[in-house]
């Protein structure tokens, strides 16, 4: 986590004087959730994919609920 925060402060992503937590970073991923165009994304990486049925299950909500399950340390 520690890596993470020095990388988005690198970046300007994130305030130098601020420290990223576990539910900082849960809410930063819910924000992007939010403003992803899911139907953009998965046509960009489509092309990747040998099944792009895969792609069927993502949705806004879908993330939302892989968000319990993220770890950080």
């Amino acid at each position: 986590l520690l890596h993470l925060e020095k990388r988005m402060q690198q970046s300007g992503n994130f305030p130098k004087n601020k420290t990223l937590t576990h539910e900082k970073l849960l809410q930063l991923i819910a924000a992007k959730i939010k403003k992803t165009d899911l139907e953009y994304a998965k046509e960009d990486v489509r092309v990747f994919l040998h099944d792009p049925k895969a792609l069927d299950i993502w949705s806004e909500q879908f993330f939302f609920d892989l968000l319990p399950h993220l770890k950080s340390e």
